[in-house]
């Protein structure tokens, strides 16, 4: 929580909606905490932020349960724009995995860790 500005109250309620949805397992007593429940190899950013968030799109006519239909329905000139969007940004998400996320932390960590060199 600390490390990513989390308040600890919000991270406790996203990591009870990720236990619901397998992500993650709880373990009680001295050794307890949250596990992944799947390798992070496996798992997605847009598998994860699809069952958080449900659908993700640049607009809201995009998604497959939008409220209300868009007046601009079939004539909108912007629609091709937002697919393209959408699809763009659904490529980086299935394509990024959390090993992904560790490996470029690590990366980042090593590149930015001080120096003691003179």
């Amino acid at each position: 929580a600390e490390a990513q500005a989390i308040p600890p109250k919000f991270l406790g309620a996203i990591l009870h909606q990720l236990r619901r949805g397998g992500f993650v397992e709880s373990r009680r007593g001295n050794e307890g905490g949250y596990l992944l429940a799947v390798p992070p190899k496996e798992l997605t950013v847009g598998r994860i932020l699809r069952f958080m968030e449900g659908p993700v799109g640049p607009v809201d006519c995009l998604t497959p349960n939008a409220k209300r239909r868009c007046p601009l329905d079939g004539r909108c000139v912007f629609m091709p724009l937002w697919q393209r969007v959408q699809d763009a940004v659904n490529v980086i998400y299935d394509g990024t995995t959390l090993q992904d996320l560790l490996d470029q932390d690590r990366q980042n960590a090593a590149r930015h860790a001080p120096s003691f060199e003179i």
